[in-house]
């Protein structure tokens, strides 16, 4: 199965290395994710990865960040819902969100990810993590 190389390790959160709104949520995340539950990979590495690339090409994935986790792949806000949640602890409650519909939820996830280059800037290459967090980026 293709998600055998993803079986039993670690979620991974791809993301738009060029974004500097999503290189500073990664930061925020790394600091947050006390047990380092959370794995890290740009999409312009991931793109570049045969496997990942594959689940990418196969459902036709477009969008700034994507979670996959338990061999299912999480995209929008259900991606950065998952994510809080994987966190555990007090932002398990932030699952709270799925009660608003996901049409709306993905709506304002689309006008921020349509917009975050203009918004926030595009960086001219990849985010690099500190020495400490390395271990953390595939």
């Amino acid at each position: 199965m293709l998600f055998s190389y993803l079986k039993n390790k670690h979620p991974i959160l791809l993301y738009d290395g060029y974004c500097y709104l999503c290189s500073n949520t990664i930061r925020l995340l790394l600091h947050l994710d006390r047990k380092k539950k959370l794995r890290f990979m740009s999409l312009q590495k991931a793109k570049k990865t045969p496997t990942i690339n594959k689940i990418i090409s196969i459902y036709n994935i477009e969008e700034s960040i994507i979670f996959i986790s338990n061999e299912k792949i999480y995209r929008k806000s259900n991606a950065i819902i998952e994510v809080i949640k994987t966190l555990g602890g007090v932002y398990k409650l932030m699952g709270v969100i799925y009660i608003l519909p996901k049409s709306f939820r993905d709506f304002i996830y689309d006008l921020i990810a349509k917009n975050r280059y203009r918004i926030f800037g595009k960086k001219s290459e990849c985010h690099i993590p500190k020495a400490e967090f390395t271990d953390l980026f595939l």
